[in-house]
Formats: C-alpha cells, sequence, structure tokens
C-alpha cells in the first residue's frame, strides 16, 4: 500500500448501522454517507468513520510554498483568516445538544 493510499479518505454509503463516528461517538446509520480515514491501532490498519459533516468541521488545510513557487518575502503579512467552522450546523452536534437538555 502507497502512503498516498494511507492517507487518503474514503467516501462510501454504510452498508449497516454498526459503525461510530470517531468524532462524535454517535452511530453511523445504514444507507447514510461516512467518511473514512486510514489509521494504525495497535499495529494495525484500521479505518477510522466519521460523519461527512463532522469530518469537515474536524478538517484543517494548510499551505506552503514550494520550490517551484515565487514568492514575495517582502510583501506584508496576509490578512488572518476567519475560521467559521459551522459545527453548530453538525446534525451530530444537534442530537448531543438534544440529548444533553432533554
Amino acid at each position: 500500500m502507497s502512503a498516498e493510499q494511507l492517507t487518503r479518505p474514503t467516501v462510501c454509503v454504510a452498508p449497516t448501522a454498526r459503525s461510530k463516528c470517531q468524532s462524535c461517538s454517535e452511530k453511523i446509520e445504514s444507507g447514510s454517507q461516512r467518511v473514512g480515514m486510514p489509521a494504525r491501532h495497535a499495529g494495525l490498519s484500521v479505518t477510522r468513520w466519521l460523519h461527512p459533516v463532522c469530518f469537515v468541521n474536524n478538517l484543517l488545510v494548510d499551505t506552503a510554498p514550494s520550490s517551484r513557487a515565487n514568492v514575495d518575502d517582502s510583501a506584508a503579512e496576509p490578512a488572518p483568516i476567519s475560521r467559521e467552522d459551522g459545527g453548530e450546523h453538525s446534525p451530530c452536534r444537534q442530537s448531543t445538544q438534544q440529548q444533553i437538555s432533554g
């Protein structure tokens, strides 16, 4: 298995309701979409499943200039990017909030 295959997420439809989201710990319902992230556990290759919304809410993207990039070091510092993760819209978070308040 190549290094790229080890780090590439997969998206598929859950065939059963046995998997659990590794982010919110809620069950992933049968027939719903899920995102699989390859991982290692106790020396074995495993797939950690997440709800698509939980995957996106926990996704961090970083960019770095390559050796071929034309970077102007004299440029002013870039403006900070405001982060809006949309976690309040997550179906996982809403059901958890209902359980806590209910």
